[in-house]
Formats: C-alpha cells, structure tokens, sequence
C-alpha cells in the first residue's frame, strides 16, 4: 500500500524535513521505498491512472530489490537521481 504525502517545494540548496512512516509484515523480510514526484516531470501511468515513479536515490546505481516483482511496489525503471549540495 502506498500513502502520498502533501506537496512542497523546495530550493537548490535548501533542507528540508521530511516523515517517512514505514511498515512491515510478518514473515522477516521487507521492502521500503522512497518516492518524490517532480511536478516538471512527466511519468508514465500504470492501469489504475497513477504514476509510475522512480525510486528516489543520490546516486545512478540501478535499483535491485529482493523477491517476486508483487512482493515490492511497482516502480520506473527509469533512474533519475537527485544531486545534493555541499555546504
């Protein structure tokens, strides 16, 4: 199951706070997701209408998770890292 938060913007070189609510499911394994959707983008939508996005990450390392694709969230296969700024 998957929550959308509000949205918010944000500034090259700004930090943000952000909750991640995360939960798990008996059975000893589990799989969590980060998602932030830029609204200058364009996804591509899955059956039920919503976007398909990318994990989100700060590096171009591809995304392997562990275990039957319907175990995990559907995700973009496409990467697109966000940079960070160095203070």
């Amino acid at each position: 199951m998957a929550w959308v938060g509000l949205p918010f913007q944000v500034q090259a070189g700004d930090s943000v706070d952000i909750d991640i609510i995360v939960g798990e499911e008996p059975g000893g394994r589990s799989n969590y997701f980060l998602y932030i959707q830029r609204e200058e983008n364009t996804y591509q939508n899955q059956a039920n209408g919503s976007p398909l996005l990318p994990v989100f990450q700060l590096d171009n390392n591809l995304i392997k998770p562990v275990g039957e694709a319907q175990s995990y969230p559907p995700f973009s296969p496409n990467i697109e890292p966000w940079t960070t700024v160095n203070k």
